[in-house]
């Protein structure tokens, strides 16, 4: 199982493959031109921040706060997750 610690010092690149495939994907939300994709994996969230006039991603941000969710919460269902 992966930390966020972990996930965090991975290069981008692997960063996205975990997320690829291993991430639950959870939500989306839109602020300004990105595009910002909501997934949960291995006890923690990240954020992929995509850029939609550029076509591509930008920054991946891993959390285990529950105060960053606030954005998603009419969005999500954590029912099915082990959190």
């Amino acid at each position: 199982m992966l930390t966020l610690n972990e996930f965090i010092i991975l290069p981008f690149e692997e960063q996205c493959d975990f997320i690829a495939l291993g991430g639950d994907y959870l939500a989306r939300r839109k602020y300004k031109t990105q595009k910002i994709y909501l997934y949960y994996l291995s006890g923690f969230f990240i954020e992929v921040y995509y850029c939609t006039e550029d076509d591509e991603i930008i920054r991946i941000e891993g959390f285990k706060n529950t105060e960053s969710l606030t954005p998603y919460l009419k969005q999500i269902e954590l029912a099915g997750l082990f959190v």
